[in-house]
């Protein structure tokens, strides 16, 4: 167990350099012998290129481009988010990849009367709900060993394919609608995100993250005077690292 301690901070201090490396076993194996070496050779720390990343997660989102008039409010709704994530790379700048279901949209609420005396005064709302399939393109920068615990962030771009849209009505109407054939079929969106890596041992580690997404078309085909409504959501998610 000292031995293999020993080993791993030995090369977390010369950088997982092979020159290092090299040094390291070669003091080894003077102190220990060559049956020091070969027990030490054998529990060397992994050094993946390729990492999957299930994970599951919230997101809370709404429109942008959007301003509320005559006392209507535009208000965030929740979803979820859970898909495969691909990342590869050794070194601390990698490349993030995969594929995610996950659910955006917002909720529009304003005030209505009615002529109906069955029907009091109050407030009416509209749910949009639209489901994606995604795939992000991400660079990821490791602050710390990609290979041991560390922080990180990320930036890129996503690129969404439609696959529901439904709006729903609470209040003075009610009842749901296809909005599909009204909304683009492809959404692109710009996206930032920080989260961190806890290792657990040299194939498993535990992921959380947290990123920002503003969409850069509009997800509506038409719409009235001209005005563009775009994805704008926070999604924080938790997972597992498998390093292949």
């Amino acid at each position: 167990m000292k031995t293999k301690i020993f080993v791993t901070a030995a090369s977390i201090v010369m950088g997982f350099s092979s020159i290092a490396s090299a040094k390291s076993f070669k003091s080894m194996r003077n102190n220990q012998g060559a049956a020091g070496y070969s027990r030490m050779d054998a529990i060397e720390p992994r050094s993946s290129f390729v990492h999957l990343e299930p994970v599951i997660g919230y997101t809370s989102s709404t429109f942008g481009g959007v301003e509320g008039k005559n006392g209507a409010e535009l208000e965030t709704i929740g979803g979820m988010q859970a898909g495969l994530g691909l990342r590869l790379g050794r070194s601390q700048l990698q490349f993030e990849t995969g594929l995610y279901y996950s659910e955006r949209g917002a909720k529009l609420s304003y005030p209505y009367s009615s002529d109906d005396v069955i029907v009091a005064p109050g407030r009416a709302a509209f749910d949009y709900k639209f489901k994606y399939l995604e795939a992000p393109l991400y660079v990821r920068y490791a602050f710390q060993d990609p290979e041991a615990t560390h922080f990180f962030i990320k930036g890129g771009g996503v690129v969404g394919l439609l696959q529901e849209a439904k709006m729903t009505g609470t209040g003075g109407l009610t009842g749901s609608v296809d909005i599909k054939d009204s909304a683009n079929e492809t959404d692109f969106r710009a996206g930032l995100g920080v989260g961190g890596v806890l290792r657990i041992n040299n194939m498993f580690s535990v992921l959380i993250q947290g990123d920002y997404q503003l969409g850069l078309n509009k997800v509506n085909k038409e719409s009235a005077e001209g005005t563009e409504i775009k994805n704008s959501s926070v999604a924080l998610s938790t997972g597992l690292v498998f390093d292949i």
